[in-house]
């Protein structure tokens, strides 16, 4: 298992997302550089990894993202200057 752990972290690759690619499984995880190093295999024999702090980037962003589609969903608030259209009347007073 050592020596296999030893392997991934020479030749792993990262992914995009939270979720190994090919049905990767979870192999071990390694700590060094102040991170925690996940490390998988998939079913063609290659290494993937990824680290706590990308693990907590990815959650961050899809939050962010959810909030801003939640955003864009919502009805614009505001007070009736900016939701309604008002109608100006201009008259013209003469001079004395």
């Amino acid at each position: 298992m050592e020596d296999e752990l030893r392997k991934a972290a020479g030749e792993a690759r990262t992914f995009p997302g939270l979720t190994p690619p090919n049905k990767a499984e979870y192999i071990g995880a390694v700590k060094k550089y102040g991170d925690t190093y996940y490390y998988y295999k998939d079913e063609n024999g290659n290494y993937w990894f990824d680290t706590e702090s990308m693990r907590k980037f990815e959650k961050e962003m899809a939050e962010a993202e959810k909030r801003i589609k939640k955003r864009r969903q919502r009805p614009a608030q505001g007070n009736a200057n900016t939701t309604k259209k008002t109608q100006i009347k201009c008259i013209t007073i003469p001079p004395k």
